[in-house]
This record gives structure tokens, C-alpha cells and sequence, in this order.
């Protein structure tokens, strides 16, 4: 994993944000690769038995934060697994903590 030197906490949760800003870094084709294709990255991600692990094994390309690449609905596994939730529950803790 890219933050490998961190604490797992931590740096699940620097992944969940980087991924959840769409600047993770790491290989996505979702807007470039037509939906219809097998070859999407959604439509992987959907069809792989453990979507999380299909998303940290994808190749990183540039540093985290500095290219925005598009990756809607695969954003749920990675929040579920970084934080132990369900994305609804996640934001509505985090509005909560920051209201």
C-alpha cells in the first residue's frame, strides 16, 4: 500500500480521503473507457469479489493529490473498508464531529 510507513489507521484513512477526492493516484479508467466495456473500472470493481482489494492493486501513477480522476459508486468499498462503515454513516459521523 502507498502509505505503507503509517500506522493502519491512519493510513486507511488518508487513502479513504484521497480516494473520496478522486486523487488517489492510483490507475482508474472510468470516463476514458466507455461503460459498455468489460474493461471499465467500474465496471471491475463491480464485478470483483473483493472490490477493495480490486482498488489497492491497481498501479499507481502519480503522487496522491495531484491528478483527479473520476471513480464514482467504487468509493463505497474503500470508505466501508478504511473505516468500518457504510459511506452514509461515515459522512453523517464526520458532520456530526464537525458541526
Amino acid at each position: 500500500m502507498m502509505f505503507a510507513h503509517l500506522p493502519d489507521v491512519l493510513a486507511n484513512l488518508i487513502f479513504a480521503f484521497r480516494w473520496n477526492t478522486m486523487s488517489a493516484g492510483l490507475e482508474w479508467h472510468e470516463l476514458d473507457i466507455p461503460y459498455t466495456n468489460a474493461a471499465n473500472s467500474k465496471n471491475r470493481v463491480d464485478a470483483s469479489p473483493d472490490p477493495y482489494r480490486f482498488v489497492l492493486d491497481q498501479p499507481v501513477v502519480a503522487p496522491p493529490g495531484d491528478v483527479w480522476e473520476y471513480n464514482s459508486e467504487a468509493t463505497e468499498p474503500v470508505v466501508k473498508k478504511a473505516v468500518g462503515k457504510q459511506v452514509d454513516d461515515f459522512a453523517r459521523a464526520v458532520s456530526a464531529v464537525l458541526s
